[in-house]
């Protein structure tokens, strides 16, 4: 799977905020600076963190299971 697919079914699959917090992630930011820079609390953008992996981890093994 190319990193174009990923991108798509991220964007289709997360919320903006999911999304922004990984794409924020993905880009080497820690929680604390994902945080300041979407004005969201560091638990927040934890937990945004945490279930962006969670669905897109779910996304993909569904894809592969296709």
């Amino acid at each position: 799977m190319t990193d174009q697919r990923i991108h798509e079914l991220a964007q289709r699959t997360l919320t903006r905020k999911q999304y922004d917090v990984l794409r924020l992630h993905l880009a080497g930011l820690g929680t604390t600076r994902i945080a300041r820079s979407l004005d969201i609390s560091e638990p927040t953008a934890r937990e945004h963190l945490r279930v962006a992996k969670l669905r897109l981890r779910q996304a993909l093994d569904q894809e592969n299971a296709a």
